[in-house]
């Protein structure tokens, strides 16, 4: 037998082990209110929650930055007017750069939230995704702890979401995340 090929069944025999364990212990599926960590991130679910209240956001679809005003954004610390841009997958977003911290929204006509759980279509940080509710609605929030960003995805409607992504130096960009997703959602008339 050659060298490669002991090598071969030997890591053949050490991946089987691994999947082995001589202590049988019960295994808890995780649920969407089971915290998770980035060391041990629990997998979400690929139900994704009821969107039990329905709010129709459509006016917004093609001018974000009026989903979060400029004098609101002046009280989070963003003194920059908002800019609208649309980016590569038409989604319409409002971008604020102040500094080195950016503040971007984004409306989105489909099941935002859904797609994320459903995993149909690619949002940063699902593997560390922890759910939550913003005034009421499914919502996630992805943040590695002690990171720069923060990315919160709410559902409005069954067909509707937006997120809100925060880049922010120095600070706990799930403060002001949260705050603008919160304001979002009282704008729609939560």
């Amino acid at each position: 037998m050659t060298i490669a090929t002991r090598l071969l069944l030997a890591i053949g025999l050490a991946a089987a082990a691994v999947g082995c364990s001589s202590r049988a212990e019960p295994s808890t599926p995780s649920t969407p209110s089971t915290p998770s960590s980035p060391s041990s991130p629990a997998r979400l679910p690929t139900d994704p929650p009821r969107v039990a209240k329905q709010w129709d956001a459509g006016a917004y679809k093609d001018k974000p930055c009026a989903l979060l005003t400029d004098q609101q954004a002046q009280g989070m610390g963003y003194r920059v007017p908002g800019s609208v841009l649309t980016v590569d997958d038409g989604i319409a977003q409002c971008r604020r750069i102040d500094g080195s911290n950016q503040f971007v929204i984004r409306f989105f006509g489909t099941d935002l939230v859904g797609r994320i759980y459903r995993r149909e279509m690619i949002w940063p940080g699902i593997n560390w995704a922890t759910p939550m509710k913003v005034v009421g609605q499914p919502a996630l929030k992805s943040a590695l702890p002690g990171s720069d960003e923060c990315l919160i995805a709410v559902a409005i409607a069954d067909n509707q979401g937006f997120d809100v992504r925060i880049d922010e130096k120095g600070v706990d960009p799930c403060v002001h995340a949260t705050q603008a997703a919160e304001t979002v959602m009282h704008n729609l008339g939560a």
